[in-house]
């Protein structure tokens, strides 16, 4: 027998989804790539999104929609050019269409540094949430190159972050139309990890976004790391860019445009995998690829970052919001993945570059050298492992410091009702259910190494292409625990036991540490690091 189809008219126009079974029998309704804005084709190419035209035929949402265009990392047989550039989708898995009482929504945004990555079910599938009677949605959002595009003409009409504005046209068409599909459009709460937990932040801080959700979780990323915002170098590269279109970079804006709008999808993200060489990331940018949000060059009607995000970040419209964040206790294992052998030697040779770029502005050669001896100190000294130093380092340095001072600024501007809770997740890798952490760390080149890495918080919360943590397996327990408090914070805010960190100081960081043995109020472990961060930053620059 067939699976049975569903139609839920939306104020968009009818949609039609289809019936499923979790693995433990309970049934959901899944409708896949539902159109939230126009297709980003032609003259929408690279620009702000527009609300998508309503339709009268019912529209087929059976089947998974295309990811955005993006050179894929975690395929099996290597990384390859996928997606499309119609892309702007998003899914809604629902276990009731019409429950008694509206039910809570879980709106999750996928991360992969604005390079890659999709809302597929490979990696989040729906089955945990449901079956908690949550309504789960996941998006699409355009990247790299075809999301955060940034020309400073107006005439031309790209300013960039279109990838973060068609995350919040999304969000606008949830609070719009959940309701069709059950959902309580005064419950909503968005989650993202890496990337996504970065755009999270953003929404928390951009007046695009204001009042579009209800709470926010926020999961090993802040706009405050260094791969989040594009930096100086933006117009140097760009001008990289351009010269492999047969440019000088010197042109006008339009003729730049006209110049990148002629190139295909594939001949785009060719050029953009090329332009940042390893040793070049570490000494001028500490991004991972050149299009990535930034400051909007004029002010739009769609302007989404008017002011830095520390600017934002002081002020933010969400200062009564309550705020889950957190990540994993070795988020640098996964920089295994990229050969750090060169940064190592280049690092060892002048602790100057252990340090980020935007630490050594105005510092002399000497002030910056001496600074970065501290750290240097800090995590190769009694290390003999000089590579487990420098995924040490990278942990602070790509993840927590910036985690750290986005929960600091809430912190030390407790001018709203908003409480922010923090977690650490220590969990070593399944044995009873390996597949999916063995696909990881073959993948980052770390099969031999402890620790949690970033990105294997997934199947807590996740139906992965992997089977699922079962009762009796080792991590069961700790998986149920993590997602019972996610849920219960998505259902009606509520955290047993799990206290609020005090506003009006930086001291006192309690986590919610969780592990195989449970879940225990701990001080973050590494903050005696994170502080050291503090001390080489300017007090203006900081927080």
């Amino acid at each position: 027998m067939s699976a049975a189809t569903s139609i839920v008219s939306t104020n968009s126009g009818p949609v039609m989804g289809i019936s499923k079974k979790t693995d433990l029998g309970k049934e959901f309704f899944s409708f896949q790539h539902i159109p939230y804005a126009q297709p980003p084709l032609g003259e929408l190419r690279f620009r702000d999104p527009k609300p998508v035209k309503s339709w009268s035929e019912v529209v087929d949402c059976t089947k998974e929609g295309s990811a955005a265009t993006n050179i894929d990392i975690f395929l099996p047989d290597g990384p390859k050019l996928v997606g499309s550039e119609d892309c702007l989708g998003l899914n809604v898995f629902t276990p009731d269409l019409k429950p008694s009482k509206p039910l809570p929504v879980f709106v999750w945004i996928h991360g992969g540094g604005f390079l890659w990555g999709s809302s597929s079910t490979y990696f989040y599938g729906p089955d945990l949430v449901v079956e908690k009677d949550v309504i789960f949605v996941s998006i699409n959002y355009r990247l790299n190159i075809f999301g955060f595009l940034s020309l400073k003409d107006p005439k031309v009409g790209i300013p960039g972050n279109a990838g973060l504005k068609d995350q919040s046209m999304a969000l606008k068409w949830i609070k719009e139309n959940i309701s069709h599909f059950g959902g309580d459009p005064n419950n909503i709460t968005i989650a993202g990890e890496s990337a996504g937990g970065a755009s999270v932040n953003y929404h928390l801080i951009s007046p695009l976004s204001r009042g579009l959700f209800t709470r926010a979780i926020a999961m090993s990323g802040s706009p405050l790391t260094p791969w989040a915002t594009a930096n100086r170098d933006y117009n140097k590269y760009l001008k990289k860019f351009v010269k492999n279109l047969g440019l000088t970079g010197d042109e006008d804006d339009m003729t730049i445009f006209n110049a990148i709008n002629s190139k295909s999808a594939e001949e785009l993200s060719r050029i953009n995998a090329s332009l940042i060489d390893p040793q070049d990331m570490l000494v001028n940018t500490e991004l991972m690829a050149v299009f990535v949000p930034q400051v909007e060059p004029y002010v739009s009607e769609m302007c989404f970052l008017p002011k830095s995000p520390l600017e934002l970040g002081r002020d933010p419209w969400s200062k009564d919001v309550d705020v889950i964040f957190g990540g994993v206790s070795d988020e640098g294992l996964f920089c295994y993945y990229f050969d750090n052998n060169n940064m190592l030697d280049f690092m060892a040779q002048d602790h100057r570059f252990v340090m980020l770029p935007e630490m050594r502005e105005g510092l002399t050669v000497e002030e910056a050298r001496k600074n970065g001896d501290k750290l240097y100190e800090l995590y190769f000294a009694n290390e003999a492992d000089r590579v487990a130093g420098f995924a040490n380092l990278e942990t602070d340095r790509q993840f927590w410091h910036a985690i750290h001072r986005s929960i600091m600024q809430r912190r030390l501007h407790p001018t709203g009702s908003g409480k922010t809770y923090l977690y650490n997740l220590v969990l070593d890798p399944s044995s009873d259910a390996p597949e999916y952490y063995n696909f990881l760390r073959k993948l980052c080149k770390i099969p031999h190494r402890k620790g949690t890495c970033h990105t294997e918080d997934f199947p807590l919360i996740f139906k992965t292409f992997a089977p699922r943590l079962m009762p009796g397996h080792d991590n069961y327990e700790a998986q149920q625990t993590f997602l019972n408090y996610f849920m219960s914070f998505c259902h009606n805010g509520s955290l047993n036991a799990w206290p609020a960190l005090v506003k009006g100081t930086t001291e006192d960081v309690q986590c919610l540490e969780f592990t195989r043995n449970g879940s225990e109020m701990k001080e973050l472990p590494n903050i005696h690091k994170l502080r050291i961060w503090d001390s080489l930053y300017k007090a203006k620059d900081l927080i």
